[in-house]
């Protein structure tokens, strides 16, 4: 399909005059084929007419945390519909209202055609290019780059990385990832976009074989449990995919539990309702563990067998070890590495023996009432839990969350004596400045009860993580030989760009940030500070944006490039899914226009560079894909290249399918840390995720940060919080079911389910505004405003307004949505606070 250059913005108009022209020219197949009521009925029907219909495997990857294998139909060499492939587990065999989108997203009128370069003249973020050809944009992206390295060095190439086509050879999110690679093998330096960090900033507090903050079972096992609780997550619309778990189990007896502000879908469907104030759940979650201990309910059997709470603590703050009581560190000689590694064990207090002996070795440590070990003056991490959790009181607890005395108490009882408790997570407290610490006293709850690593007996995000892959090699060519290639420098904190371009510093470091790179990412509508983001993407010297549609933040490129849809490419999938399988999709039918797959688009740009680059880009998706795979441990789960070629779906969760993933003896819970440690940003100059302030400087303001039991008010969502004099109400944004983070805005199906934005807003607010439901209100603050309709919704709790997170700026009938919530950090998480947002609204006339 030919067009001539593009020299005018795109609008909302432009897009319904394009999309009408494609549908007016377009195959049946694609107009009448592809709705979510195509039957195989109506397949059927078709294929006795003569039309021949063929099915492939593909894979539904937006990083929804959902990652449902489809069943791909396509007819005279288009994709017409989607429909369900079974997985081998076929407890998880669903698919919602997204996966069967695809086909309209695939053949949008929004689809980028060709290279594009900004018409000369032009402002960013207006949206005027011209047609240009692979070959000119590739060249002159690399004449550019070879001249930055030159003068400034690697550093100053920016890559900024999404998860918008979550596989590994494409996206930056999944473990393992092409996108990875690249940016290590240009040395680059990371621009991340810091969402939903403070989950994994408190991944400190437990440690297994399998590393890290790992706790959840597979969704499956809520079938095992006597209670389900829904904390900071919303399954109902974000994870559709697994909702029937929850719904079985509660037919089968089992309660279900929903804290959440507000009267939600989740709240609905569940047993109880605990309307929690906004992001007070670590608060809450102190207050239940106050009530369980004063009431002998604790699980001591498991708190001793798997947490670190029986250790000591000396006045230094640093934890007691063995070689503080004479015993010599054990070294031994990592194989993988050849590095030593220094075993200075934990020390405990055993109650048989009466003596100090290493951590792990005896079945009766001691918990609390020790207070010298040898001469040295010390206090068990138990005790310094107890001491720490005296300002969390049922009655305090109460005073800070909303929720009353005998709500706090009961909860606590239903956790201690109504499991196995499955504790349902996702990124509900996420999006806050302390959500870090509202995590945090969730998990120490699931510790004092027993409520982790069995099963029925779970909490967090219940999503796969395949650590088996050739990580290591992937990322770092050479690795596995022993001679990795550089890393890149370092990453940057997302809320100190404009600073570092204005300054050419970074902290104390020079750091001349020339040309930045974003693929699968849509960040002007997608992230918090719009005002700033405007501003950076405009100092830039030269901005690559790498998409398939013409996002808000596409319009902001100086070389545009088209990037293939998810059934154009060879891929495999499996990070982030719900159900533990992976997924190998060959390549189901050609790309359309000129767009190429993103790993095409690095070995393209790595070519054009040199050798030096190239070496490690010289092979193609399978290429990259069958390194991925090249592990001992996949091969001993018949988890090969070969195996994927022939079966395209592996489950690598557990290969004897018996819903236990998560269940193990080995997970320990680190209650006191010895040092607060830095977020990664930190690592390369001691700077933090506060502008202006050293590590060090915000160090002393956090030293009790050491402990699990350690919150802190949220910032604007505090009702005491000085900005809510002038802007009252905390606007919280929420998922929609259409919608997976920005994508699929250009189906014109969402139109029939959610035509537009809209802000949710109590009956009371309303009408003390002067406002009804249909009216358009301006919700805005000192950053910025936007514009929508007003619909009335009694289940809100007092003080806050609800706008939809996932619509493109256009969208908006005037204003930014994220124009309003700042992009101010908690100074040791660097981590975008969505809902930390401070408003007022207005009526306006149409």
């Amino acid at each position: 399909m030919e067009q001539e250059s593009v020299v005018a913005p795109f609008t909302r108009r432009s897009f319904v005059k394009g999309a009408s022209a494609v549908l007016a020219a377009g195959a049946v197949g694609m107009v009448c084929a592809c709705s979510p009521q195509t039957s195989e009925e109506a397949e059927q029907e078709l294929a006795q007419a003569g039309a021949e219909t063929e099915t492939f495997i593909g894979v539904c990857r937006g990083e929804c945390a959902g990652g449902c294998p489809l069943k791909v139909h396509v007819r005279d060499g288009k994709v017409v519909r989607t429909s369900l492939q079974p997985l081998p587990d076929e407890r998880y065999n669903r698919l919602c209202l997204r996966g069967l989108q695809q086909p309209a997203r695939m053949y949008s009128a929004n689809r980028l055609q060709y290279p594009m370069r900004r018409v000369e003249g032009a402002e960013r973020g207006v949206g005027e290019f011209e047609r240009i050809s692979w070959e000119e944009a590739i060249d002159e992206i690399a004449t550019k780059w070879k001249g930055y390295i030159d003068e400034f060095g690697n550093e100053s190439l920016c890559l900024l990385q999404g998860g918008g086509q979550n596989g590994i050879t494409s996206s930056a999110i999944c473990i393992g990832s092409a996108g990875q690679r690249f940016m290590n093998v240009m040395g680059m330096t990371l621009l991340p976009l810091d969402v939903d960090h403070a989950y994994s900033r408190v991944g400190w507090i437990t440690t297994s074989s399998t590393g890290g903050f790992n706790l959840p079972n597979e969704p499956a096992d809520m079938l095992n449990a006597k209670t389900i609780v829904l904390w900071a997550g919303n399954p109902y619309i974000n994870s559709p995919q697994i909702v029937h778990f929850i719904n079985e189990a509660q037919l089968n007896g089992t309660k279900v539990i929903a804290i959440d502000p507000n009267f939600n879908t989740n709240a609905c469907k569940a047993d109880v309702w605990l309307p929690v104030r906004s992001a007070t759940d670590g608060a809450l979650a102190f207050g239940c563990i106050n009530a369980i201990l004063e009431n002998g309910w604790e699980d001591k059997e498991f708190i001793l067998a798997h947490s670190e709470l029986p250790c000591y603590i000396k006045e230094d703050g640093k934890l007691l070890r063995m070689s503080d009581l004479g015993v010599e560190p054990t070294v031994t000689v990592d194989e993988a590495t050849g590095a030593e590694v220094v075993d200075d064990p934990l020390a405990v207090w055993d109650e048989t023996s009466g003596q100090a002996v290493a951590f792990g070795t005896t079945a009766t440590p001691q918990l609390s009432g020790i207070t010298e070990i040898n001469g040295i003056k010390v206090v068990s991490t138990y005790d310094d839990m107890l001491e720490r959790l005296k300002d969390y009181t049922p009655e305090k607890a109460a005073a800070i969350t909303g929720l009353s005395v005998e709500q706090i108490t009961e909860l606590a009882r239903v956790y201690a004596q109504e499991g196995p408790v499955y504790t349902y997570t996702m990124q509900g407290c996420n999006h806050y400045k302390n959500g870090h610490y509202n995590f945090a006293g969730m998990t120490l709850l699931g510790l004092i009860t027993g409520n982790v690593a069995k099963p029925g007996a779970s909490i967090g995000q219940g999503v796969s993580l395949p650590v088996a892959c050739n990580l290591m090699e992937v990322m770092m060519p050479g690795f596995n030989a022993g001679t990795p290639i550089a890393p890149s420098p370092g990453e940057i904190p997302f809320n100190q760009v404009e600073e570092i371009l204005d300054t050419g510093m970074y902290g104390t470091t020079p750091l001349n940030l020339k040309s930045v790179y974003i693929t699968n990412a849509n960040v002007v509508s997608g992230s918090c500070g719009y005002d700033s983001i405007d501003r950076w993407l405009k100092k830039f010297d030269f901005v690559v944006v790498a998409d398939m549609e013409m996002t808000d933040t596409a319009k902001y490129a100086d070389i545009l490039l088209p990037v293939s849809h998810w059934f154009e490419i060879d891929e495999l999938y499996g990070s982030y899914a719900t159900h533990g399988h992976l997924t190998y999709q060959s390549q189901i039918v050609e790309p359309l226009y000129e767009s190429i797959p993103d790993f095409e688009i690095y070995r393209k740009i790595t070519k054009a560079l040199g050798d030096e680059y190239y070496q490690y880009f010289d092979m193609d998706n399978n290429g990259f894909i069958e390194l991925w795979l090249d592990t001992d441990a996949f091969r001993e789960m018949g988890l090969t290249w070969d195996f994927f070629k022939e079966n395209h779906i592996g489950n690598f969760w557990n290969t004897e399918g018996d819903g236990e993933l998560g269940i193990r003896d080995d997970v320990v819970f680190r209650v006191y840390q010895e040092e607060v440690p830095q977020p990664d940003n930190t690592d390369w100059n001691g700077v933090c995720a506060v502008p202006g302030m050293t590590w060090d400087e915000s160090v002393p303001e956090y030293t009790t940060d050491r402990s699990i039991v350690f919150w802190k008010e949220p910032g604007e969502a505090n009702p005491a919080d000085p900005c809510r004099e002038k802007y009252p109400y905390q606007m919280m944004h929420e998922r929609l079911r259409t919608r997976l983070h920005q994508q699929f805005w250009t189906s014109k199906y969402n139109e029939d389910y959610e035509p537009g934005p809209l802000v949710r807003i109590r009956p009371d607010d309303a009408a003390s505004h002067g406002v009804a439901e249909g009216d358009l209100v301006e919700v805005f603050n000192d950053r910025g405003s936007v514009t929508l309709p007003v619909t009335i919704d009694p289940g809100l709790s007092e003080g806050i307004i609800v706008a939809p997170r996932g619509f493109e700026n256009f969208e908006f009938i005037a204003g930014e949505w994220s124009s309003l919530a700042s992009q101010e950090y908690n100074a040791v998480n660097e981590n975008h606070c969505f809902q930390d947002c401070a408003v007022d609204f207005k009526k306006v006339e149409a």
